[in-house]
This record gives structure tokens, C-alpha cells and sequence, in this order.
């Protein structure tokens, strides 16, 4: 057995659990799974035995960072069975496998032969799946771990959001009437167990839930730091870009800054067709600027698109989709509540979101041959460490604007340094809730000075940070830092090629990389 085989073992054990990857992958999808314990134990029993395995194998300097990777994906997913019952299924981004299974349903060729009883096999594993997600709530009370009253209402508008998507699949109505009621028993169960969760959410509030915490931050930073060590860090980078603030744009008073932005009307987009073009405006002017900083870009399209609107009312933004069937990569938009939602961060969003950000970094991930499949394809499987690298990447991005004079105007380079600050403010608040005994209150008042979001929005965030993925944030400004850490004064173009080049690592793999010093 030697690493290549070892590799194409595990990516094929991937892509017989994961529909999303697997259709990507052009195989046909039988069955959607239904992310149970049992599966996730199978999984971690299957990946201790792989890295057994894995240490019998001779490995070459030229496949060093691919058994790196390897070693650090397995140690994942072993972890997976404890991580796995501090995670709320019901609440927004946990439960949009849900609407990768819908996705899996609604391609089905029925034309084609037996196409009929392959759709009968994924609704019914569908029909389980939402079964399973009542089942996982049991679990999760006998443990002690209970969905918090402040996250309730969320999960019960998620859960009816992805009821109504179900019942306008291409099945029978009687197949129909099992998924409705499959989802009102799950509903029920959501609002009878309502007042018996914690008033907040938090890791802290669970048993083990500190230890628990400690290892997301490893999963989604692919750092070693502590708690406190990240807040920190977030506390000084929040006062570092509060003081840019007022060097750089003379504001003293942000409070009464806001206020005018607020009362302008060319603050906010009139219609969804306007942030579109709002947005695609930012992005026209950063085109020409890519040359001269990448060796090469994608070669996949980017579009733009109108978010779902079963998301818009629990995601703050929206979120980027990797180039699928069509060839092209999306951002999806958030287009409700205009009113509410002040588009000046508009172009350090485009930046992050689309080039020289996330597009042009996946993009560029899924045209590299060289990689194995492991190291090149998405997935949906929780256990890739690479949200610091994806997330950094995406906000160091967009912090090239400064570099390109795409920040000139006042308002784009307000937006853009609130947007930077937010974002340091993550760490302070997701370790804040989770880690060192934070409220809501005082987490929402501290994102109120220093973010610029309404308050509908500060409350998806709360919610998104200490229930539906604690620690999942941290990898944006903290994958950001590590970046601008490891650049120092590299050119751009050396730099970004050698990040980019090798498609994206754990942090800590990246940093032993480019020979880099362990991150403190």
C-alpha cells in the first residue's frame, strides 16, 4: 500500500457519504445519507484504522504535504464523535445539507431508466435524514446539550423554510404527506422542548463543552491557539483598525458617522437588481488590477445571483458556491430587508467573495491537476481543516484594495475598514460566548461598535457564532493575520503564488511550508 492508494481510499470513502462531492465527482447518487452517530462513528473507526495505516507507509519529499494533509484529515474526522453532538442540525448553515439533498433529488433524469426508483430511493433516505435530525436532538438532551431558547425561533423558521422547499419535490403526494409529517414531528419537537435550553447559547453552557471548543478552533483555524490567545489577538486588532479609522477618515464620532450614512438614501440599494449591480460595479473596476499579482487566473466565470429566499432570513449575507455543472462559480446575495442593510461594504464584499478572493482562489484549486482529489475537490464533510486558509485567503483579498486604490472613495473605505474590524471582532465574541462566559448583550453591543450592522443581523450573527457553528468564524480575520504574518515583505506576486500554488493546507501546514514561524 503506498500513500496514493491510501489517499484514493479515503476520497472514495468521502464520496460515498457526501452526494454533493460525489455528483461533482460524476458519479451517480443511490442514497443520501443521515448523518447520524452511527455513521459518524463508522467514520472515526474507519479513519483511526487509516492512520494506523497511514504510519506504516514510506513517504517521498515530494508527497510530504499530501500525507500532512492526509494525517490532519483523519484526526479530524476521529474527532468527529464527540464534536458531533455539540452541533444543533436545525438551525441555518448546519441544516443546508438539506437543501444539497433536495439538489441530489431534483436532478434525477426521470426519463432515464429507472430513473423513477432511483428518485423513490433518495426521497425515502431523504424522509430518514429529517427523521434522524429529531433523533439527534434526543441525543443531544440525554447529554445535556439542549438548543438554547435564544435560537429556537431560528430553527423553527429553518426548519419551515426547508418544509415548504420539500413539498414541491417531483414525488407523489403521498410521498409528500410522509416528508410533511416527518417535519412537523420535528417541529413539535423543537417547540416542545423550547423552554428547557439554556436562555443563550455557548459551548460553555455544555458538559465538555470547553474541550469540545478547543478542538474547533483547531478545525476551523488549522491553528494552535488557546481561547484567550485568539481574543486577544482580536482585541488588539480591533483597537489597530478603530485607530486606522480615525487617522485615515477623520472620524472621532462613529456613532454620529453611521447616523448620517444611515439617513442618506444612497446608503441602501432600492431593489435586489440594484445590489447586484452595485456589486458588479466593484467588481469591474477590480479586474484590471489583477495582472502583474497572479501568475494566472481562473478560468471558470464568476456570477452573481439572488440568495434563496427559504436562507435570506437567517443568513446576514450570503455565500459563495464553487463552479458546479454550468462551469461557473456563484455568489448568492441576500436581497431582503433592503431597507436594513446598508451596503457600504459593498466592494470589500465583492473582493472577498469573488476576485481576487474566493473565486480566483477555487477557482484555481479545482483547475490545479497536480493535486490529488483529497486536496483539489470540495466537500461537504465537516472534517477539512481549511476554513483559516479559504476564509483568510478571502479576507486578505479583499484587503488588497488598499494596495490598488479600490478604497479611495470615503464610504468604500469605511465600509471596508468596518468590514475588517467585524471581522476581528469575531474573535473576540464567538471566543467571548463560547469559551469566557460572554452574553448576548454584552457580545451585541460589542459588534454594535464595532461592525456596521443592523440589528436583524447582529442577531443571525449571535445565533450563527455560539449555536449554529461556534468557531467557524474565527478563520476569517484569524487566517487573515496569519497571512499578512507569513507575507512580511515578500512581493506580491512570489507570495501569492507560493500560498495559492500548492491549493489550500491547514494553516499550521502552510506556515511549515513556507518556513514560516510557529504562530504564538
Amino acid at each position: 500500500m503506498d500513500l496514493q492508494n491510501l489517499a484514493d481510499e479515503v476520497w472514495d470513502g468521502i464520496l460515498a457519504r457526501d452526494p454533493w462531492a460525489a455528483e461533482r465527482a460524476g458519479r451517480e447518487v443511490t442514497v443520501l445519507p443521515d448523518g447520524g452517530p452511527e455513521a459518524v462513528h463508522r467514520q472515526a473507526a474507519t479513519a483511526r484504522a487509516t492512520l494506523a495505516r497511514l504510519d506504516a507507509v514510506p513517504v517521498a519529499d515530494a508527497d510530504r504535504l499530501t500525507a500532512a494533509f492526509l494525517r490532519d484529515h483523519l484526526e479530524h474526522e476521529v474527532a468527529e464523535t464527540e464534536r458531533f453532538w455539540y452541533r444543533f442540525p436545525v438551525t441555518a448553515y448546519s441544516a443546508m445539507a438539506l437543501a444539497d439533498q433536495r439538489t441530489s433529488m431534483t436532478g434525477v433524469d426521470l426519463a432515464a431508466p429507472e430513473g423513477a426508483e432511483r428518485l423513490r430511493a433518495l426521497f425515502d433516505s431523504h424522509v430518514c435524514a429529517v427523521e434522524q435530525l429529531r433523533a439527534t436532538l434526543a441525543g443531544q438532551r440525554a447529554r445535556g446539550v439542549r438548543l438554547p431558547r435564544s435560537a429556537v425561533g431560528p430553527a423553527l423558521d429553518t426548519m419551515r423554510g426547508h418544509a415548504a422547499a420539500g413539498a414541491r419535490l417531483p414525488v407523489p403526494a403521498a410521498a409528500l404527506t410522509r416528508l410533511g409529517a416527518a417535519f412537523d414531528a420535528l417541529i413539535t419537537d423543537i417547540a416542545d422542548h423550547a423552554a428547557a435550553g439554556p436562555a443563550e447559547g455557548g459551548m460553555h453552557h455544555y458538559p465538555g463543552g470547553d474541550e469540545c471548543y478547543a478542538g474547533l478552533i483547531r478545525l476551523h483555524t488549522g491553528l494552535d491557539l488557546t481561547a484567550e490567545r485568539i481574543h486577544e489577538i482580536g482585541l488588539s486588532e480591533v483597537d489597530r483598525l478603530t485607530a486606522r479609522i480615525g487617522d485615515e477618515l477623520g472620524i472621532t464620532d462613529e456613532a454620529a458617522h453611521r447616523a448620517r450614512l444611515n439617513a442618506d438614501p444612497a446608503t441602501f440599494a432600492a431593489d435586489p437588481a440594484e445590489v447586484e449591480r452595485r456589486l458588479q460595479g466593484h467588481l469591474d473596476r477590480v479586474l484590471p488590477m489583477l495582472a502583474g499579482q497572479f501568475a494566472k487566473l481562473p478560468a471558470a466565470p464568476f456570477r452573481l445571483k439572488r440568495l434563496d429566499a427559504s436562507l435570506e432570513a437567517d443568513m446576514t449575507w450570503g455565500y459563495y458556491d464553487v463552479p458546479g455543472a454550468d462551469g461557473c462559480g456563484y455568489y448568492y446575495y441576500n436581497g431582503s430587508d433592503l431597507p436594513n442593510r446598508p451596503m457600504v461594504q459593498a466592494a470589500s464584499l465583492i473582493l472577498h467573495e469573488a476576485l481576487p478572493g474566493h473565486h480566483l482562489q477555487i477557482g484555481r484549486q479545482l483547475e490545479n491537476d497536480r493535486l490529488h482529489p483529497l486536496r483539489r475537490e470540495f466537500t461537504a464533510q465537516r472534517t477539512f481543516a481549511i476554513g483559516g486558509y479559504c476564509e483568510g485567503w478571502a479576507e486578505y483579498a479583499a484587503g488588497l484594495g488598499y494596495d490598488w486604490g479600490l478604497y479611495e472613495d470615503p464610504v468604500d473605505r469605511y465600509g471596508r475598514l468596518c468590514s475588517e474590524r467585524f471581522h476581528a471582532a469575531r474573535l473576540v465574541v464567538d471566543t467571548g460566548l463560547n469559551a469566557l462566559g460572554w452574553t448576548f448583550e454584552r457580545a451585541g453591543a460589542y459588534l454594535r461598535g464595532t461592525g456596521f450592522l443592523s440589528e436583524v443581523e447582529i442577531g443571525t450573527e449571535l445565533v450563527r457564532y455560539a449555536v449554529d457553528d461556534p468557531g467557524q468564524a474565527l478563520g476569517y480575520h484569524l487566517g487573515h493575520w496569519y497571512l499578512r504574518e507569513l507575507r512580511g515583505t515578500t512581493d506580491a506576486l512570489t507570495f501569492h503564488e507560493a500560498v495559492l500554488d500548492e491549493g489550500p493546507l491547514p494553516l499550521w501546514l502552510l506556515g511549515e511550508h513556507l518556513g514560516g514561524a510557529p504562530v504564538r
